[in-house]
């Protein structure tokens, strides 16, 4: 370039040049001796038509995959939905039940306490009272598990702490399980430490509960003895 010897170029978009050269002769006047290099710079490659076609093929695609994901994500909420509403159905369903089974047995359980507490009665058909008692208790207490298992799955549980007296716990289950356990020719025996606190702080049903399956797995598998 001028009186250079040498041209460099840099940065060149894509397409054909014309590199013209002339020169001077040795008293340094221009001569018409004209040379011209034809030269072609191709694209890059994310220029070229395959590239093109490329990006094409993944825009494509990822409107597809937006479209998957969004009809996912909505079949998947629906369904939430639509078991959202079982479960409060389900839910509903065994309140209604619960409570329709309580008025009669909160009456059977009430007259059977009665006879409990009569002096007018046998001692055969007062123990065959605690034994209509307990068993009582046990099926208001299923109810409850029921119930509380409805609530599990709509995830409404919660638990009731209260201070409740330990020998209460034990005189129920006592009374639930002593019958049982003398009908199988079991020893039955609950024991508390001695410096176990008299009062703890417990949900009483939850805790109940625990203990009567124990209870009742322990009567059903053991020969002997049951020892809480």
């Amino acid at each position: 370039v001028q009186s250079q010897r040498k041209a460099t170029y840099t940065n060149l978009p894509k397409g054909t040049y014309y590199f013209k050269v002339r020169s001077t002769n040795s008293e340094g006047v221009w001569t018409d001796n004209v040379k011209v290099i034809k030269i072609k710079i191709l694209p890059s490659f994310w220029e070229t038509p395959f590239a093109y076609i490329l990006y094409f093929i993944c825009f494509v695609l990822l409107m597809y995959l937006v479209y998957y994901l969004t009809t996912m994500f909505a079949k998947l909420k629906n369904e939430v939905v639509i078991e959202q509403k079982v479960t409060d159905i389900k839910l509903r369903f065994f309140t209604n039940i619960s409570h329709e089974l309580r008025t009669p047995l909160n009456s059977i359980l009430l007259l059977s306490k009665l006879m409990t507490e009569s002096d007018d009665l046998d001692e055969q058909y007062v123990e065959y009272a605690e034994v209509m008692q307990s068993s009582g208790q046990g099926l208001l207490t299923l109810i409850d598990e029921i119930l509380d298992l409805s609530k599990i799955e709509s995830g409404k549980m919660t638990l009731e702490i209260q201070q409740v007296p330990l020998q209460e716990i034990t005189t129920d289950m006592k009374m639930m399980f002593g019958a049982v356990a003398k009908d199988k020719n079991l020893s039955l025996n609950i024991e508390t430490l001695p410096q176990t606190t008299p009062i703890i702080k417990t949900d009483k049903l939850r805790l109940e509960q625990i203990l009567k399956n124990l209870l009742s797995n322990a009567i059903k598998f053991t020969g002997s003895e049951v020892l809480l």
